[in-house]
């Protein structure tokens, strides 16, 4: 193999790529990726078995070939190379990386040891808005639960019924769901996409106003754009029917500025790091005042200019919940509508279209001011 590349490309490949490779001393070929070398490109592959990434580059290619070799290595020669181009040539079981002024040769590995890429399966197609499909899932997929003693809450929840995708992320603790309509998809599937997955997805591919498309089977997603392909393993099992826990009424609705929320919930995170997070917000004649407790530190008040239309109420929430969701939506006003301090509260804004969060408050005695 021998070709000649911009090294600025070689280093966005590598980026892409190097996501998913990393120190498994197990099997240390999931640590390297392929490349392989034909028609005027670069083809980059990695993979973890329960995700495999590949990307492209175009490259004069004088010799066409394939070869494996250390991921992070080969990343980080290259980034920190400033020559302009850089030329690629296998040589045996060495792999030379030549420049003006760098040269590096890099041991190789079989590339009959290297796990296959799966192939695209039939499946349901659907292209996206890229802007769009990604940004909803970063409104969710925050909420999925990392502990993995129920594997189907670590997955993002994918629905496509009606004309309309639905994500839905959850912890048992919180959950929050989006909808995308007209997507111009009559069918009907149901999958779980592991939120690791999801969280590569949104810091591989660029946001912009081009299209996405989704390739949904029954055991595993592909997700391409014109240069990187995403293809991972699907979770199995049942999610809950969550749509019972959503409340249809409330008593107390509350707007409030979202940055003087997140000024104010900082402040009181400060206070309640010994005290599991924990925060209160009073609303009592027609005011909201936000309550921190540290039995080290002391406590914190805050008073919130807010609107406030119905019953008053005192109800407890882990601050984290709150924070999180006010760091991934864009808005200038969250609205959170409330049936008391046991039940779950509903959080959202009407800048943003078809979106819910959903919280459960904590059982907490506290002491009345």
């Amino acid at each position: 193999m021998k070709a000649i590349c911009l090294s600025e490309n070689l280093v966005s490949g590598l980026a892409i790529i190097s996501r998913v490779t990393g120190r498994n001393t197990i099997l240390p070929i999931l640590n390297n990726v392929l490349i392989e070398a034909s028609n005027g490109k670069l083809i980059l592959s990695s993979t973890n078995l329960e995700m495999a990434v590949v990307t492209k580059i175009g490259a004069n290619v004088k010799n066409s070939g394939k070869l494996t070799v250390p991921a992070r290595l080969m990343y980080e020669f290259v980034s920190l190379n400033k020559d302009n181009n850089i030329s690629l040539e296998l040589d045996g079981t060495k792999f030379n990386l030549i420049s003006e002024k760098n040269n590096a040769s890099l041991n190789t590995l079989s590339v009959n040891d290297f796990p296959p890429i799966p192939g695209s399966e039939d499946g349901l197609k659907i292209k996206l808005d890229k802007n769009e499909f990604f940004s909803a899932l970063e409104k969710v997929v925050f909420a999925c639960a990392i502990d993995e003693t129920r594997p189907v809450l670590t997955g993002v929840y994918l629905k496509i019924i009606h004309n309309q995708l639905t994500l839905v992320g959850t912890d048992s603790y919180r959950l929050a769901e989006i909808t995308l309509t007209d997507i111009g998809v009559d069918d009907e599937v149901e999958i779980l996409i592991p939120a690791t997955t999801v969280l590569e997805l949104v810091k591989i591919f660029t946001k912009d106003d081009s299209k996405i498309e989704l390739n949904i089977s029954s055991n595993q997603i592909e997700i391409n754009d014109p240069k990187t392909t995403i293809i991972s393993k699907l979770i199995s099992g049942n999610f809950p029917e969550y749509k019972e826990i959503i409340p249809s009424s409330f008593k107390t609705d509350i707007t409030i500025e979202k940055k003087e929320l997140i000024d104010s919930l900082k402040l009181a995170q400060s206070f309640s790091r010994d005290n599991s997070g924990n925060v209160v917000f009073k609303i009592k004649d027609k005011n909201l005042t936000i309550i921190a407790r540290s039995d080290q530190f002391g406590e914190n008040i805050s008073k919130v200019n807010t609107e406030i239309n119905g019953e008053d109420v005192r109800i407890t929430f882990n601050v984290k919940f709150i924070l999180e969701l006010l760091d991934k939506i864009n808005c200038q006003k969250i609205t959170l509508l409330l049936n008391g301090p046991s039940s779950p509260v509903k959080i959202g804004s009407s800048e943003i279209n078809n979106f819910i969060y959903i919280v459960m408050p904590l059982k907490v005695e506290e002491k009345e001011e």
